[in-house]
């Protein structure tokens, strides 16, 4: 199952947990599931969130594995366009008090209109500069935060510092929660 996640982090307490599904780590469009006990009681513990709306076509290998699931929206415009303060804003409550309390989030999206690397921007660059907020501002920890080969942790840390006073207290009113 681990081979079938993409733009994961490291599963440890001090790092919030986000892993993601797309094309790319599946031959049948759809996260690359184990039969064995460990891989369905890790998709079991998990929290899925379907990204609207390329990540509908989930919904159905989900119900039929009765994985619960709800709904995201990260939108690979916003991340175009470097709307940093509109991918925070726009962040569920769920997701981010899933995030808070240590379950491992796992987000599904399959849209790309790159066929070649076939990972949605959603992904790729939304999940990465999500992981990385939320553990600068939790933990004061600087992870690693790389975009396509390429370090972006003080260009991250730079827009951290510089987000508005709402979306700096919309991330830290879930940083009570974290453990």
């Amino acid at each position: 199952f681990k081979e079938g996640i993409t733009a994961g982090s490291s599963l440890t307490r001090h790092e919030a947990r986000i892993c993601a599904s797309s094309r790319v780590c599946s031959t049948s469009g759809s996260v690359a599931l184990s039969t064995t006990d460990n891989g369905h009681a890790f998709l079991k513990s998990s929290m899925h969130f379907v990204n609207l709306t390329n990540g509908l076509e989930a919904i159905p290998v989900l119900e039929e594995l009765q994985l619960p699931y709800s709904f995201i929206r990260i939108q690979s415009t916003a991340c175009e366009q470097q709307n940093f303060e509109h991918i925070v804003q726009s962040l569920d409550a769920t997701f981010l008090m899933h995030l808070a309390s240590g379950r491992t989030c796992i987000m599904y999206d399959y849209g790309s209109r790159n066929k070649k690397r076939g990972v949605p921007r959603a992904i790729w660059y939304g999940l990465e500069f999500i992981r990385f907020a939320v553990n600068y501002v939790w933990f004061a920890n600087t992870t690693a935060a790389v975009l396509r080969g390429h370090s972006v942790e003080k260009t991250f840390a730079g827009v951290c510092n510089n987000l508005s006073t709402s979306s700096k207290r919309r991330l830290k009113y879930y940083r009570q929660f974290t453990r």
